[in-house]
């Protein structure tokens, strides 16, 4: 928790924001922050909501720098979850030794779209 943080922080949104706090309080640049929801302006949404949760903390100044040096790129992640099968329940009882009645299986992900919107610390390698 940054030093004046007054709420009980939980949430991932909590814990991102507490991150960026500490950042912020030890000058430090700010991490970007990646959403894995594929929903339209999934970065944009994130972006506000921590500035909103910032606010909430009563420091208007960290909300701006989070508005003006934190980066939250749109993404698109585009990965097939089919539905559970009968054949999907034995593999992971067979695997695992795990009875589960809604185990949830998904095809093989290699790719992401990401936004180009500037990387804080630096651009990923991969």
């Amino acid at each position: 928790k940054g030093k004046d943080s007054k709420m009980n922080l939980k949430t991932p949104l909590g814990l991102i924001t507490a991150g960026l706090q500490l950042r912020y309080e030890r000058g430090e640049p700010p991490f970007t922050v990646m959403s894995c929801d594929n929903l339209p302006g999934n970065g944009d949404k994130v972006s506000k909501a921590a500035r909103e949760f910032a606010r909430a903390l009563g420091d208007s100044d960290f909300s701006s720098w989070i508005e003006s040096e934190c980066r939250f790129p749109n993404d698109m992640v585009d990965r097939i979850t089919p539905s559970t099968t009968d054949e999907a329940k034995e593999k992971i009882r067979e695997n695992f030794g795990i009875t589960d009645a809604m185990p949830v299986v998904a095809e093989d992900y290699r790719k992401w779209v990401l936004e180009e919107s500037g990387f804080p610390c630096g651009r990923p390698s991969w």
